[in-house]
């Protein structure tokens, strides 16, 4: 019970405070809204390929019933188009259920085809993938679900409305980095000793993570546009945001990603060691801890790089390219040079959460062995 009383005082004052943040943003003025609902495919009236050679569109003509909104019930007809080359993959078909946008010009109202409904499927997916950690991580797999759940929050109520407010979006990832540390380290592992240990050396890791990817920022002049998405915010939304400080704090969220499960990992690893005998002392503690710290690097760093290019494997195509530029010049361009600092910086801070967190354990557990070797012979006095 003192357990689940921590976590509920452990939530209120972690997430309350973001609301009450988040309410006084001062957000952009939005563009009108689309409106946007859900409709089902009745028929395919008519389906095949169009326009000049090299440039056919293929087309579908449906009809279809709404399912939301005002017009729920209602059947109309649209037409689907999409570029020939990806027709056959891209195809609709009867009964599929599609994201549909409404417009209205001088011939009335109209709907036209914006996505497959896909939400559904990726529930089931969800569900399926808490269930496994509730399962077999049992509390501490329902804890790091709680944790996720608290660190989406504060993106979500914090880092992204502060940010829209155009407050500085380093100095807003930077906070909303250590508040979610404090989230899932504390959630995912408990309230304990190993877990406050873990803790601090994971803040520690994720400053020097924020340093390095400072200077690799710098040093590489980026200025943070290297991306469609950022240019997008900048010239529709946010036309004064620092994309600089926005890349910069999207690079320390993304490493930190990385640091629990080293930081956690080696300092389990040095309280198992020194529960296994006590007599050793820091400087043994820390050469045991990092000889499986250097296991466990080994193993994530081909880990993290190879998740990174799965993320960014599109852009690893353009080297294959017939009309490319050659390869030092693709590697130059700013979206490229982006994506491998991503990964430097994440690696590099990878590999200091080692050293800091076995320094960290292995001097706080060979603090304890003094500690309880005095207090065993003040007892026998």
């Amino acid at each position: 019970m003192r357990f689940f009383a921590k976590l509920f005082l452990f939530l209120a004052l972690l997430v309350l405070p973001i609301q009450v943040l988040a309410q006084d943003s001062a957000t952009v003025e939005p563009l009108a809204p689309s409106v946007y609902e859900r409709a089902k495919i009745l028929d395919i009236t008519a389906e095949g390929t169009r326009g000049d050679v090299g440039l056919e569109d293929g087309y579908q003509d449906i009809l279809m019933e709404i399912l939301s909104g005002p017009d729920a019930h209602k059947v109309v007809s649209t037409e689907y188009v999409t570029p020939a080359a990806s027709f056959a993959r891209q195809k609709l078909h009867k009964g599929d259920t599609l994201v549909v946008t409404k417009t209205n010009d001088v011939r009335g109202d109209n709907y036209y085809v914006v996505d497959v409904f896909r939400l559904p499927i990726l529930g089931i997916f969800a569900v399926l993938f808490f269930l496994a950690a509730a399962v077999f991580g049992r509390a501490k797999g329902v804890g790091a679900i709680l944790g996720l759940a608290v660190s989406v929050a504060i993106l979500l109520l914090f880092v992204v409305p502060r940010i829209f407010a155009g407050e500085n979006p380093l100095l807003i990832c930077g906070i909303g980095s250590v508040a979610i540390a404090f989230a899932s380290v504390l959630l995912a592992h408990g309230f304990n000793r190993r877990t406050y240990v873990a803790l601090g050396a994971t803040l520690l890791a994720l400053l020097s993570a924020f340093i390095l990817a400072a200077l690799a920022v710098k040093l590489t002049a980026l200025s943070g546009s290297g991306t469609e998405e950022a240019m997008f915010l900048q010239l529709n939304y946010l036309t004064g945001i620092d994309l600089q400080g926005l890349l910069l704090g999207g690079i320390v969220i993304g490493a930190l990603g990385v640091l629990d499960d080293v930081t956690t990992a080696q300092v389990a690893a040095v309280e198992e060691i020194h529960n296994a005998n006590e007599s050793l002392d820091f400087k043994e503690l820390y050469k045991r801890g990092s000889s499986v710290g250097r296991e466990h690097i080994a193993a994530l760093v081909n880990t993290l790089a190879l998740a990174y290019v799965g993320a960014s494997f599109p852009i690893f195509l353009l080297f294959a390219m017939p009309d490319s530029p050659p390869l030092w010049a693709l590697l130059n361009t700013e979206q490229i040079v982006e994506e491998i600092i991503r990964a430097l910086v994440g690696g590099g801070a990878l590999m200091l959460a080692v050293p800091i967190s076995t320094v960290f354990a292995a001097w706080y557990f060979a603090g304890r062995k003094v500690t309880s070797i005095h207090s065993r012979g003040s007892h026998h006095h």
